[in-house]
């Protein structure tokens, strides 16, 4: 959704070749992109990455021959929600320190100082969203782990020997270990015995309250703060359809849950 990527292909490999997509140096910094996927370079998490410019975004890796590609009907499946929870888990204990940290609240305004300065409309009635948002503060633990913070199904690929990697981390750095969870969760669609599931195995204990909250919270904070970057990226000339208005709906609905202290809806 946010670059171009093309396989290449040569007498002796074949790689993936990435460029930017348009309005992408608006949102995303290249300089810490770069230095995340160095620091996790040697963790095998990430397929290994053969160049990357700070400058361009341009970037090449390695091509899984006879890969799997996660989507939203694999993810779902109980071998993919342990492999995906173990990989998170790698990477949340790994000690990498990850020298930026992805704040939701300072994407939130970031994405929002873009939109006020290129005059682009906000979905309707967000400003009273936007204050509700921003009182979610209080209950959302403090304690960061490195983190991916883009774990949709498609950025998890599997080789022919069933070793999972995680893909694309442009918006890799510091932050709230559910944070990983709750997008893999949303982006995935799953059920609520799923989730449980995926929950149980990457705690490896019971689920308690405070999971949950936080779980909840970054469900919303991730809703809100990808539909801002929608409404940037088809102000940019790219059509998402009803992608950006969706998460933004679905937002509310949570907001209202944890409103009413609904966190087990």
């Amino acid at each position: 959704m946010t670059n171009k990527n093309y396989k290449v292909k040569t007498l002796n490999d074949s790689f993936v070749l990435r460029f930017p997509g348009e309005g992408t140096e608006k949102i995303i910094d290249r300089k810490n992109e770069v230095a995340n996927v160095k620091a996790i370079s040697n963790n095998e998490i990430d397929v290994k990455t053969l160049y990357i410019n700070e400058e361009t975004g341009i970037k090449i890796t390695k091509y899984i021959e006879n890969d799997e590609t996660l989507n939203n009907n694999t993810a779902k499946e109980d071998k993919n929600l342990k492999l995906v929870s173990e990989l998170l888990l790698k990477l949340h204990n790994s000690k990498i320190e990850m020298g930026n940290e992805f704040n939701p609240f300072y994407e939130i305004k970031k994405y929002e100082d873009i939109i006020i300065k290129n005059r682009y409309e906000f979905y309707k009635g967000y400003d009273s969203i936007r204050n509700k948002v921003f009182k979610l503060k209080k209950d959302l633990d403090t304690n960061l782990v490195p983190s991916h913070n883009d774990t949709l199904p498609d950025n998890f690929i599997k080789d022919k020997s069933g070793k999972l990697y995680l893909i694309d981390w442009e918006y890799s750095g510091m932050n709230n270990r559910f944070w990983d969870l709750a997008a893999y969760s949303l982006e995935s669609e799953l059920l609520d015995l799923e989730e449980d599931r995926f929950l149980k195995y990457y705690l490896n204990r019971e689920i308690e309250e405070k999971d949950r909250l936080n779980l909840l919270i970054n469900k919303i904070l991730q809703d809100i703060l990808w539909s801002l970057w929608t409404i940037i990226k088809e102000n940019e000339g790219v059509d998402y359809g009803p992608y950006g208005i969706d998460r933004y709906n679905r937002g509310i609905r949570n907001l209202e849950k944890y409103t009413k202290g609904l966190i087990y809806e």
